[in-house]
């Protein structure tokens, strides 16, 4: 009687432990550093104005949602951490765009707002980053007006814009001063939509801690642009100069170009199979180091960007938009995007498929309509499609979009896929 007595009660103890919420074994700590800026001190207010004035508004929401995730580790502000315990980890946000471009589009003003950031896990000690993130939104305006010069523009109103990329609202059509207290400063968590604060946060919710002894690091190598592509980039074909890719000359861009075609691919791949991606930092990353700067410019940090073990490069081929159809009333076009994207060990590419991408828009054959926008979007899909080839592989999407015959093609994603996942 009493052994099957002890039996049970050490059954009973054995239910408690398991299934009630404060267990024996507590989560692993890692510290929460929050929002802060890519670049040296001195550039910060310059490179990202309107995340810093908002950020007295942006932080503790962020804070407040990304806290509130569930997930594998316990996320701690920086003054709960004890580093004598081992709690020596942390994860911080990295800005490192945030840019309003465009310009004329027929009668019309086209704006292209756009922010990114990385999400970054790094030992806090060394500096040593362990595992990076990708994440970014980008939202299109148009606007009646005739004077497209960026000094006339309206400065709250895009602080505006920026704010409700961040919370995930779209009420700029009822623009005024009490829509920004409303539908900016006086938004709260639970009011907060599929914005740049869901994007960061659910990343973070989605970071591995778990110490492995063999830690691979895949990220993007090269991008290039190619002669050709370059020419229709560059205006000096049948197309105007991308307007989104500028530099003070107000010429193509192609080094912000190719970090956009970099960072894109790899959120990509990072978001679909959720593997950290190392993006390409031209013009960030100083010395094999990123500098990261808090607002109050009283903390500092240079973390140490890893090496590569395996990367993927990318050429950028070339782009056409070819009518399919067209009516008295109506024009039905494809803009084609071409590229190659080779993966191997760093600097030992042996594997590459050329991919191709036909995005079918059609418009009212009066309106005007930004043709690099849509050369942009077929861009944009063919990277997830390539994303999700390497989950599931489709014949047809082979035969259609690659240069490869399906043998090739399989054993192709199958590699990448395998090397993908030890990264994890």
């Amino acid at each position: 009687m009493i052994k099957g007595f002890n039996r049970f009660y050490i059954f009973i103890l054995s239910c408690f432990f398991a299934f009630n919420p404060i267990n024996l074994v507590s989560q692993e700590k890692i510290s929460w550093a929050g929002l802060s800026y890519m670049s040296q001190a001195n550039e910060v207010e310059s490179l990202y104005p309107f995340s810093v004035s908002l950020e007295k508004k942006i932080q503790p929401l962020l804070r407040e949602v990304t806290l509130a995730q569930d997930k594998d580790y316990e996320l701690v502000t920086s003054e709960l951490v004890d580093s004598d315990l081992g709690d020596n980890r942390t994860i911080v946000v990295a800005l490192d765009k945030e840019r309003i471009t465009g310009g004329q589009l027929g009668e019309y003003c086209f704006w292209e707002y756009a922010i990114s950031a990385q999400v970054i896990l790094y030992d806090s000690e060394s500096q040593n980053i362990l595992s990076i993130f990708p994440v970014g939104k980008r939202r299109p305006y148009v606007e009646e007006t005739k004077d497209c010069s960026p000094q006339k523009r309206d400065k709250k109103r895009d602080r505006f814009r920026f704010c409700q990329m961040y919370l995930g609202l779209e009420t700029d059509t009822n623009y005024s001063d009490k829509e920004f207290e409303d539908n900016c400063l006086n938004v709260n968590s639970n009011e907060i939509n599929n914005g740049f604060i869901n994007d960061i946060s659910t990343a973070v919710s989605k970071i591995s801690i778990t110490d492995k002894k063999n830690i691979r690091f895949v990220g993007i190598g090269d991008v290039s642009v190619q002669p050709r592509a370059l020419e229709i980039l560059s205006g000096k074909e049948e197309y105007a100069s991308h307007p989104f890719y500028k530099d003070k000359n107000l010429s193509f861009d192609k080094v912000t170009y190719e970090n956009w075609i970099g960072q894109t691919f790899a959120k990509s791949i990072s978001s679909t199979l959720n593997v950290p991606i190392v993006p390409p930092l031209k013009g960030k990353a100083i010395g094999g180091s990123i500098p990261l700067t808090f607002s109050d410019s009283s903390q500092v940090a240079n973390l140490q960007l890893p090496e590569l073990d395996y990367s993927f490069d990318i050429k950028i081929r070339g782009f056409k938009m070819v009518k399919l159809d067209e009516t008295s009333l109506r024009e039905a076009r494809v803009y084609g995007s071409y590229l190659t994207v080779s993966f191997g060990l760093e600097g030992m590419h042996d594997q590459s498929s050329k991919i191709k991408n036909g995005y079918v828009v059609e418009k009212v054959k009066e309106d005007d309509l930004s043709d690099w926008q849509q050369f942009d979007y077929s861009t944009e899909i063919i990277f997830r499609e390539f994303a999700d080839s390497l989950i599931k592989l489709d014949k047809k999407w082979v035969k259609n979009k690659t240069d490869l015959p399906f043998k090739e093609a399989r054993k192709y994603f199958s590699y990448v896929k395998e090397k993908l996942d030890s990264a994890k």
